[in-house]
């Protein structure tokens, strides 16, 4: 992933200076849904598809889309989606700063707490502020991944966020295609194992990206019936096919 990308994903996806914004949609952008492009990179679609899902096509490009919110999260807040992924790059290493291409991935953040954040991530912060203007912009960001080897480990550093980031592959590359998958997560629980600390109290930002620019890659990914409840699934954040 290059210099300028990263620092576009930065903490929640601040501005990119020189990057045109792109338009997701009439549809989403009536939900509250925002997309950017990224400078010198090819934008891919985002569109609605059906009444609750979310669908991003293209070759070779990106695509960001995220939605401001502040939800409370308690000991028993999960997170429920479901995706599909019908065409998407070969698996890539994650760890690495580029060439980390993803068939489809869901981005959750968490308010900002200055006191419990190192300077490192302090100073992100303040670096994607500047860019972002008036949007509140994530201390603390969960990834779950459709993308991958699968040989990482949980929550391993996501770069991509500048390191602020950490990433749990649900599905990796080349695996469960072309039909629907249902996760529920918790997010008290997932934060714990990713950072070592309680959760912020608020989900301020969720996203949604896609890439296939480092390799060339089709994509073609659906996400859809995002939503917050009470946690009903103890097992580790996959529900049954549908």
């Amino acid at each position: 992933m290059a210099r300028c990308r990263l620092i576009a994903l930065l903490l929640g996806l601040a501005a990119l200076p020189g990057g045109a914004s792109a338009a997701v949609d009439q549809a989403l952008a009536s939900e509250g849904w925002r997309s950017i492009t990224l400078a010198g990179r090819t934008p891919l679609i985002v569109e609605q598809d059906g009444e609750t899902a979310l669908r991003i096509r293209g070759q070779g490009g990106v695509a960001i889309a995220y939605q401001p919110m502040r939800v409370p999260v308690g000991p028993d807040t999960c997170l429920a989606w479901r995706w599909r992924v019908d065409a998407g790059p070969p698996p890539t290493n994650l760890s690495r700063g580029s060439g980390g291409d993803l068939g489809l991935s869901l981005w959750v953040g968490f308010e900002a707490d200055a006191e419990r954040m190192d300077l490192l991530q302090r100073y992100l912060l303040g670096m994607a502020g500047l860019l972002s203007g008036p949007r509140m912009v994530p201390g603390f960001i969960l990834l779950y991944v459709h993308g991958g080897t699968g040989k990482e480990q949980p929550w391993t550093r996501a770069p991509q966020t500048g390191g602020v980031g950490r990433a749990l592959v649900l599905h990796p590359a080349g695996t469960a295609t072309g039909a629907w998958f249902e996760h529920e997560v918790p997010l008290s629980g997932h934060f714990r194992a990713a950072f070592g600390i309680a959760p912020t109290g608020f989900v301020t930002e969720l996203a949604i990206s896609a890439d296939g620019d480092d390799t060339g890659s089709g994509i073609d990914a659906r996400l859809g019936d995002l939503r917050f409840q009470s946690c009903r699934n103890q097992g580790p954040g996959q529900l049954p096919p549908r």
